[in-house]
Protein backbone atom coordinates (compact mmCIF):
# COMPACT_ATOMS: atom_id res chain seq x y z
CA UNK A 1 0.00 0.00 0.00
CA UNK A 2 1.51 3.19 -0.88
CA UNK A 3 1.05 5.99 1.69
CA UNK A 4 1.31 9.55 2.14
CA UNK A 5 1.64 11.95 5.09
CA UNK A 6 0.93 15.64 4.19
CA UNK A 7 1.23 17.89 7.00
CA UNK A 8 2.13 21.48 8.27
CA UNK A 9 4.40 22.83 10.89
CA UNK A 10 4.81 25.72 12.40
CA UNK A 11 6.32 25.01 15.73
CA UNK A 12 7.62 21.38 14.92
CA UNK A 13 5.10 19.38 16.78
CA UNK A 14 3.49 18.17 14.30
CA UNK A 15 6.40 17.38 12.16
CA UNK A 16 7.69 15.47 14.93
CA UNK A 17 4.73 13.15 14.80
CA UNK A 18 5.00 13.29 11.15
CA UNK A 19 8.29 11.52 11.11
CA UNK A 20 7.34 9.13 13.76
CA UNK A 21 4.24 8.36 11.47
CA UNK A 22 5.92 7.63 8.78
CA UNK A 23 8.52 5.09 10.01
CA UNK A 24 5.08 3.40 11.03
CA UNK A 25 3.67 3.68 7.27
CA UNK A 26 6.48 3.70 5.68
CA UNK A 27 5.65 7.09 3.67
CA UNK A 28 6.25 9.43 1.23
CA UNK A 29 6.55 12.92 3.48
CA UNK A 30 4.48 16.20 2.12
CA UNK A 31 5.27 18.97 4.05
CA UNK A 32 3.43 22.35 3.27
CA UNK A 33 4.88 25.26 3.35
CA UNK A 34 2.57 28.48 2.75
CA UNK A 35 4.36 31.16 0.81
CA UNK A 36 3.78 34.24 3.17
CA UNK A 37 4.42 32.15 6.54
CA UNK A 38 3.97 33.05 9.85
CA UNK A 39 7.61 33.55 10.91
CA UNK A 40 8.53 32.41 14.62
CA UNK A 41 6.28 30.26 16.80
CA UNK A 42 4.90 32.97 19.26
CA UNK A 43 1.52 34.68 20.58
CA UNK A 44 1.03 36.89 18.45
CA UNK A 45 1.81 34.57 15.12
CA UNK A 46 -0.76 32.15 16.79
CA UNK A 47 -3.16 35.31 17.04
CA UNK A 48 -2.51 36.30 13.54
CA UNK A 49 -2.85 32.20 12.50
CA UNK A 50 -6.63 31.99 14.60
CA UNK A 51 -7.48 35.26 12.41
CA UNK A 52 -6.43 33.61 8.89
CA UNK A 53 -8.68 30.54 10.39
CA UNK A 54 -11.48 32.81 10.75
CA UNK A 55 -11.20 34.60 7.64
CA UNK A 56 -10.67 30.87 5.99
CA UNK A 57 -7.47 32.17 4.45
CA UNK A 58 -6.13 30.41 1.67
CA UNK A 59 -1.98 30.71 1.44
CA UNK A 60 -0.22 30.17 -1.99
CA UNK A 61 1.71 26.80 -1.15
CA UNK A 62 5.59 26.60 -2.39
CA UNK A 63 5.92 23.13 -2.11
CA UNK A 64 6.06 20.39 -5.36
CA UNK A 65 2.51 19.52 -6.63
CA UNK A 66 1.65 15.84 -5.98
CA UNK A 67 -0.35 12.84 -7.85
CA UNK A 68 -2.99 11.75 -5.06
CA UNK A 69 -4.18 9.17 -7.22
CA UNK A 70 -0.60 7.66 -7.15
CA UNK A 71 -1.54 6.73 -3.10
CA UNK A 72 -3.90 4.35 -1.69
CA UNK A 73 -3.23 5.81 1.89
CA UNK A 74 -2.95 9.45 2.93
CA UNK A 75 -2.37 11.17 6.25
CA UNK A 76 -3.10 14.50 7.35
CA UNK A 77 -1.73 16.36 9.76
CA UNK A 78 -2.27 19.32 11.25
CA UNK A 79 -1.88 21.90 14.52
CA UNK A 80 -5.30 22.78 15.34
CA UNK A 81 -5.42 26.90 15.40
CA UNK A 82 -8.35 28.79 16.99
CA UNK A 83 -10.42 24.73 17.00
CA UNK A 84 -9.75 23.78 13.64
CA UNK A 85 -7.05 22.60 11.08
CA UNK A 86 -4.38 25.16 9.68
CA UNK A 87 -5.05 27.57 6.45
CA UNK A 88 -1.98 25.77 4.81
CA UNK A 89 -4.61 22.25 4.81
CA UNK A 90 -7.24 24.08 3.51
CA UNK A 91 -5.39 25.31 0.47
CA UNK A 92 -4.07 22.03 0.01
CA UNK A 93 -7.78 20.25 -0.01
CA UNK A 94 -8.95 23.31 -2.01
CA UNK A 95 -6.23 22.46 -4.26
CA UNK A 96 -6.35 18.79 -4.36
CA UNK A 97 -9.97 16.44 -4.56
CA UNK A 98 -9.30 13.32 -2.26
CA UNK A 99 -11.07 10.04 -3.72
CA UNK A 100 -11.40 6.42 -2.54
CA UNK A 101 -8.54 6.92 -0.15
CA UNK A 102 -7.76 5.44 3.16
CA UNK A 103 -7.24 8.32 5.57
CA UNK A 104 -5.52 9.20 8.61
CA UNK A 105 -5.98 11.88 10.57
CA UNK A 106 -4.46 13.45 13.42
CA UNK A 107 -3.59 17.13 14.95
CA UNK A 108 -1.34 18.62 17.40
CA UNK A 109 -2.72 21.27 20.25
CA UNK A 110 -2.31 22.62 23.86
CA UNK A 111 -5.76 22.63 24.37
CA UNK A 112 -8.21 20.42 22.72
CA UNK A 113 -9.30 18.88 18.64
CA UNK A 114 -12.16 21.76 18.54
CA UNK A 115 -13.79 20.45 15.43
CA UNK A 116 -10.05 19.87 13.47
CA UNK A 117 -12.32 16.52 12.88
CA UNK A 118 -15.55 17.41 11.98
CA UNK A 119 -13.90 20.08 9.53
CA UNK A 120 -11.51 17.81 8.12
CA UNK A 121 -14.08 15.14 7.70
CA UNK A 122 -16.08 17.55 5.49
CA UNK A 123 -13.28 19.07 3.67
CA UNK A 124 -12.33 15.82 2.31
CA UNK A 125 -15.67 14.49 1.73
CA UNK A 126 -16.08 10.98 3.49
CA UNK A 127 -19.17 10.24 1.99
CA UNK A 128 -19.51 11.60 -1.57
CA UNK A 129 -15.86 11.48 -2.74
CA UNK A 130 -16.00 7.60 -1.15
CA UNK A 131 -12.94 8.33 1.20
CA UNK A 132 -12.33 5.72 5.00
CA UNK A 133 -11.04 6.93 7.90
CA UNK A 134 -8.82 4.58 9.34
CA UNK A 135 -8.29 6.42 12.09
CA UNK A 136 -7.85 9.74 14.13
CA UNK A 137 -5.77 10.85 17.19
CA UNK A 138 -4.82 14.07 18.70
CA UNK A 139 -2.17 14.68 20.46
CA UNK A 140 -1.95 17.52 23.37
CA UNK A 141 1.48 18.37 23.55
CA UNK A 142 0.84 19.52 27.16
CA UNK A 143 1.49 16.13 27.90
CA UNK A 144 4.30 14.99 29.55
CA UNK A 145 6.78 13.25 27.71
CA UNK A 146 6.46 9.35 29.12
CA UNK A 147 2.20 10.27 28.56
CA UNK A 148 2.70 11.58 24.92
CA UNK A 149 5.05 8.72 24.20
CA UNK A 150 2.26 5.88 25.89
CA UNK A 151 -0.73 7.51 23.63
CA UNK A 152 2.00 7.61 20.25
CA UNK A 153 2.82 4.03 20.47
CA UNK A 154 -0.90 3.12 21.52
CA UNK A 155 -2.25 5.13 17.78
CA UNK A 156 0.73 3.19 16.08
CA UNK A 157 -0.46 -0.26 16.99
CA UNK A 158 -3.80 0.62 16.02
CA UNK A 159 -2.64 1.47 12.75
CA UNK A 160 -0.96 -1.31 12.61
CA UNK A 161 -3.67 -3.94 13.37
CA UNK A 162 -5.47 -2.02 10.80
CA UNK A 163 -2.85 -2.09 7.84
CA UNK A 164 -2.39 -6.03 8.90
CA UNK A 165 -5.92 -6.98 8.23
Amino acid sequence: MKSLIVYYSHSGVTESLSRELQSVINAEMLKLEPENDLGTPGFFNYIKGGWQVIQKHLPKLTNKKVNLDDYDLIAIGTPVWFGCYTPAIRSFLKDNQIKNKKLILFCTHRGGPGRTFAALEKAVGIDENGNQIISEFNLNAKYSSDEKARFIQEWFAEIRNYLAR
